[in-house]
């Protein structure tokens, strides 16, 4: 399927007055790192980038039945058939397979994204490959180990393989 990522570049639309704190409707923005890749990655990186721990806990399996069931409905719409294009099952496997990537990459951008502004790093000025390491080396102290024990914790309770980390 084609994908978009990252997957955090979202637009909400509130527009009911007898529910204003809920979107009635969602807009991706900025589709230039458009890619043919398995929607796993997706549900992967936003489940596990843009929740924590007790959120995952809470709905991890309603809300990749949520995600399947409405890319099912929208694949029907279209006139395709799930079932053929990705089983549910395929879903599940590709989450399994693709979880030690999501992992790696995660241990990154959620350090990137979770330092302080001011200590973002100005990739602009990086001199030499040593300046690109010390500048992405240093940890973020609030909440990041923490974000990460439940990432780690979490994949390990829905039974990601962590032993082919190498061969992903």
């Amino acid at each position: 399927m084609i994908k978009n990522m990252p997957l955090w570049n979202l637009l909400f639309k509130y527009g009911r007055s007898d529910d204003p704190e809920h979107p009635t409707e969602l807009c991706i923005l900025d589709w230039q790192l458009m890619r043919v890749a398995s929607p796993a990655l997706d549900v992967l990186f936003f489940l596990f980038l843009s929740s924590d721990g007790e959120l995952r806990k809470q709905y991890y399996t309603k809300l990749i039945d949520e995600y399947y069931d409405s890319l099912s409905s929208f694949l029907r719409e279209l006139g395709s058939d799930p079932e053929v294009l990705l089983p549910f099952p395929i879903l599940l496997e590709h989450l399994r397979k693709l979880s030690g990537f999501v992992l790696l990459i995660a241990i990154w951008l959620l350090a990137t994204n979770m330092k302080e502004s001011d200590d973002v790093p100005d990739f602009s000025n990086i001199d030499s490959e040593d300046a690109l390491v010390t500048m992405i080396s240093v940890v973020p102290k609030r909440g990041y180990l923490q974000r990460i024990r439940e990432l780690v914790s979490d994949m390990i309770e829905f039974d990601y393989p962590f032993s082919k980390l190498v061969d992903q």
